[in-house]
Formats: structure tokens, sequence, C-alpha cells
């Protein structure tokens, strides 16, 4: 996953809450790089005349679970950096109910047993162990979540554009313009010549640097 910027995933989802879960070589073995899956038949769960009786005993809990903040990746709301269907067709017809969302490697959030801990460190993105979905609304009953395809992208392609038309119909995202164009224009602005560009560091050392600062 090294060489790409997004974690594509084709799923068909009820719009119960779930979330990506990556498990690479870390510092803390147990350490896991988390993402809400958005789509767009995600919802936000009511709370109910129990769960407001206590809500005192949830803001407790969430203030342990984000000590400063819920991070935008885990938040109910879709940060601007996800990348999902923006067809507002209410028709049945060229809906399959398959849509497909990119999420940024970048903005995944560093956890451990379901806590927010710091310092955030960045995805060893040569070292994926595991890519797995866990539902956590804590909701008891069915869910329905279908996934045709889970793989690493820079964006869409015009090579993958004919699949995803076919599959997700009017809900298919369009080619990534930058995909199409090689990046030359956003290549030329951010390029840096390699005596002026520090050496980066590489796996667990890269790591315990971020953890020095």
């Amino acid at each position: 996953m090294d060489p790409y910027s997004y974690l594509a995933l084709r799923v068909k989802s009820d719009g119960r809450r779930y979330t990506v879960n990556i498990q690479t070589d870390s510092i803390v073995e147990t350490d896991i790089h988390q993402h809400r899956l958005y789509t767009r038949h995600h919802r936000v769960q009511e709370a109910s005349d129990e769960d407001l009786s206590s809500h005192e005993a949830a803001a407790e809990e969430s203030s342990e679970v984000y000590p400063s903040r819920v991070p935008p990746s885990l938040s109910d709301v879709p940060p601007e950096s996800t990348i999902m269907s923006t067809s507002t067709s209410t028709e049945t017809a060229g809906t399959t109910g398959w849509e497909t969302i990119l999420l940024p490697l970048n903005a995944f959030v560093r956890t451990n047993h379901g806590l927010v801990v710091e310092p955030q460190t960045s995805i060893l993105r040569q070292r994926v162990k595991s890519i797995g979905i866990g539902l956590t609304d804590r909701v008891e009953g069915p869910y329905d979540l279908r996934i045709h395809k889970i793989w690493a992208t820079n964006g869409m392609s015009e090579a993958e554009i004919e699949e995803e038309r076919r599959i997700c119909g009017v809900d298919a995202l369009p080619v990534d313009e930058g995909v199409r164009s090689g990046w030359t224009r956003e290549s030329a602005q951010q390029h840096t010549s390699p005596q002026e560009a520090p050496k980066a560091k590489k796996g667990l050392k890269a790591l315990r640097s971020e953890w020095d600062q």
C-alpha cells in the first residue's frame, strides 16, 4: 500500500455504523488505525428514552475515549477528505445499491483497545497485516453489509471506471482528473530537488521519531 493514498471499498450498506480497521507493524502490537465507513445510506443513530436517561454516563465514556475531541475520521459527519458518491437521485432506475468510498490513509486514527491514543502516528503502509470492518453502533439486531471489493488506490482511473459504472450505476464515482493526467501539474508544483529534500525515515524508526517529537 506504500505508493497509494486511499483505501477504496465498494460496498452495499444498511446504513449502520461501521468502522474500518487497519493493523500494521507498530511499536505497540495491539495498535489499530481506524476510520468510519461512511456511505450514502449512513445514518446517525437516534437516542432512545433509555439512552437519554443515561446521557451523563455516555458523556463520561466519550471523554475517556476521546480526551480532547472526536477525531473527524470517527465522527458522525463525513469529513471533506472522504471521497464518496454525491448522487442525489431518488429514482430506483440505475441505482444498484453499490457504491465506492475512498478513505484517505493519512486520515486513519491510531487507537488501542478502542481508545484514541497519543501521539498519533502514520500507518506503515508497507507493513499492513490485516484490514477488517467492525460494527460499532452497539445496537443488537441483524445487519447487512455486503463487500464487493477492497483495494488501495490513488483515485478512480480510466481502467477502473467501466467496472465502477457497471456495478454502481448512477452512484459511480467519476474518473479522478489527477490520475487521468498522471498528476503532472501537481507534481511540477510540489517537486523538490533531491538536494533539498530531507531523507525520509522508514519503518519503526520513523514511528519512534514521531513519538519523540
